[in-house]
């Protein structure tokens, strides 16, 4: 699908998206929530869900999956506030992408430091080398925000994105899902 996307389905008026970030955790603990949230480009919220996921875990893939299962009808992107929930929960967006059929854009507001990523990883994972592998997507930016994407050319991707910055130079959708996240 990547490049085969119809633009005037993903440019419609009525185009929505699922943001998705991760509420607070304490050191310590076993699991936090993952928040979904589904936004129209005119900015109405038309849904929410959320659900577990384990603090340093690897079940990113599934609990978007089940977002996607429980809310995410008829969604043209699903973006991802970083690419790392819980901790390190790392969100294989190439998989996620195969698996919903949906394109995926990372959203970040600087560039991601992957030496200290790495050192932090092997610190603290036996697995660490299949963590970083599920980082290693290219970067891309509009000067503004970093993404990184799954099943769309990205400067489509990035035009897409853009639709919904409303005020300031972050997506609603993610903003929204943070705050919401925040609270959890």
């Amino acid at each position: 699908m990547d490049g085969k996307i119809d633009q005037n389905y993903l440019f419609n008026k009525d185009a929505r998206v699922m943001a998705v970030d991760d509420a607070p955790f304490s050191r310590g603990s076993d699991s936090t929530w993952l928040v979904g949230l589904i936004m129209r480009v005119d900015g109405t919220i038309e849904n929410l869900a959320k659900v577990a996921i384990k603090v340093d875990g690897d079940d990113a893939n599934e609990a978007i999956a089940q977002l996607v299962s429980m809310i995410g009808n008829g969604i043209r992107m699903i973006l991802l506030q970083g690419i790392t929930f819980g901790g390190f929960n790392v969100a294989d967006i190439g998989n996620l992408y195969e698996r919903t059929g949906i394109p995926i854009a990372v959203v970040i507001d600087r560039m991601p430091d992957m030496e200290s990523i790495e050192d932090a990883l092997r610190k603290h994972f036996k697995d660490w080398n299949l963590k970083i592998e599920k980082m290693q997507n290219r970067i891309y930016t509009d000067g503004k925000l970093y993404y990184q994407f799954s099943g769309i050319d990205p400067n489509l991707g990035m035009k897409f994105v853009q639709r919904f910055i409303k005020n300031g130079n972050y997506p609603e959708p993610l903003r929204m899902a943070n705050l919401i996240a925040s609270i959890l």
